[in-house]
């Protein structure tokens, strides 16, 4: 088999706290979210998320914070479970890292369950001082407001094409795609360097390296190199396409394939 993150997204942190200005972003990071999610941090205006943003500290409401998770086995769920084990030192334990999760929170009676992106993004929508994370894509589409979160380098930073880019050009991941791609999402999130947004992941596309109809093995072939060499121009908002290194294992992975 052969696994080919081809494709990069996000999981944005999406909130919904009428009293925080519309031009502010709220800025967060790893251990406020897992006190979040696993129900230490209970109201808004907690010191913890105040000492994060002393602009707004005073804005903060003292209203309960309702944490909003996927219901659903999610890969959604695993980069943001990897993210909060990976920045916490421990604090978020390693066997709450996964596509399902048994949220702390739920316990609190707080927590809000919703199925998908889709799912998730309605309950923010419609329920004021909400927090949840979903794909970057659907919080682009329903204009959401996105919180910057801080990364390796100390540094504070929201999704986007370019910050993306940098946390896939930090990770150290296999050069050939024949190689074990399947930690990847280990090595990505939470990467080093100033730009990197710490919550980036890939998308993986899963082939034979070996097909029984020659003409199946052709069309698979062609389909790589279309995508390599021309399909990164119509990446959908929300998905970037991955830097030229990755872009050669599709190549690579075109000319190893057979019938």
């Amino acid at each position: 088999i052969l696994q080919i993150p081809w494709l990069a997204g996000a999981v944005a942190i999406v909130y919904n706290v009428p009293e925080i200005p519309s031009n502010y972003v709220l800025r967060l990071d790893g251990s406020v979210l897992a006190g979040i999610y696993n129900g230490s941090i209970v109201y808004w205006d907690d010191p913890r998320i105040k000492s994060l943003n002393p602009d707004i500290a005073n804005k903060l409401p003292h209203k309960e914070i309702l944490p909003v998770y996927r219901t659903d086995a999610s890969g959604t769920t695993e980069v943001f479970t990897i993210f909060l084990y990976k920045s916490t030192n421990g604090l978020w334990p390693k066997d709450l890292v996964g596509k399902t999760v048994n949220w702390p929170v739920i316990s609190s009676g707080r927590g809000l369950g919703g199925k998908g992106s889709e799912g998730v993004t309605q309950i923010v929508m419609q329920t004021p001082y909400s927090i949840g994370y979903v794909e970057w894509s659907y919080a682009i589409l329903n204009n959401l407001p996105v919180a910057a979160i801080k990364n390796v380098a100390g540094v504070f930073v929201t999704p986007s094409n370019s910050s993306i880019i940098a946390s896939l050009e930090k990770a150290a991941l296999p050069s050939s795609p024949l190689s074990d791609f399947s930690e990847d999402a280990y090595q990505i999130v939470y990467a080093s360097g100033e730009n990197s947004y710490p919550i980036t992941a890939p998308t993986h596309i899963i082939l034979w390296r070996k097909y029984g109809d020659p003409s199946k093995a052709l069309a698979i072939k062609e389909f790589l190199k279309w995508v390599a060499e021309e399909g990164y121009k119509h990446v959908i908002q929300g998905y970037v396409a991955p830097p030229e290194n990755i872009r050669n294992l599709l190549i690579e992975a075109a000319n190893i394939i057979s019938s």
